[in-house]
């Protein structure tokens, strides 16, 4: 979103609001604000979560996943997002067949927007419940003594700053629908 009317753009300049990242008209960068949970999010320090999860290694097989399919300009425009992000590993235990699902466009679709839910969330503020996903049906949030599960990930690495979220690390795939143990 820009704004070409001098008016409104002295407005938001006066109070200190940058437009999906952009530094406002001095020059200096603003925070992006979650409307769900009004976490500021560092303006200029980062990059969007799919830029973000493409430069951690153990998150390149998910990075090829985003890349190829239509989710990646949602990731990287929208948001905020809480992404929850498996590892290579997590991929690698997924049976053959559901592996193979994967390479259909659709079915990559759903299983990605199911791990992304509206909001940054940092790890101490995601209390326990049931939050609704991109794709619409809820995945379950547990905390387990200072752990946290993810339906029945484990999240590995929480945190992960992006300029429009938080990237979380978990070790099982998330599933939905057509495949159900995740």
């Amino acid at each position: 979103m820009t704004t070409n009317d001098p008016n409104r753009a002295a407005f938001l300049k006066a109070a200190g609001i940058s437009l999906l990242g952009i530094p406002a008209l001095g020059g200096m960068a603003a925070p992006i604000l979650s409307p769900l949970n009004r976490h500021a999010l560092p303006a200029g320090q980062t990059r969007p979560i799919p830029e973000k999860i493409a430069r951690i290694a153990d998150l390149s097989t998910l990075s090829a996943l985003i890349a190829g399919s239509s989710i990646y300009s949602t990731l990287e425009s929208g948001g905020p997002f809480t992404f929850f992000a498996p590892s290579n590993e997590a991929f690698a235990k997924l049976p053959p067949a559901e592996q193979h699902d994967l390479s259909d466009p659709a079915i990559a679709l759903a299983v990605l927007e199911y791990h992304a839910i509206n909001g940054a969330y940092l790890f101490k503020d995601l209390p326990d419940g049931s939050y609704p996903t991109l794709l619409g049906p809820k995945l379950r949030v547990k905390r387990a003594g200072p752990g946290m599960f993810i339906n029945k990930a484990l999240v590995e690495r929480p945190n992960i700053v992006a300029t429009n979220g938080y990237i979380y690390i978990i070790n099982k795939v998330l599933r939905t629908g057509f495949q159900q143990s995740g």
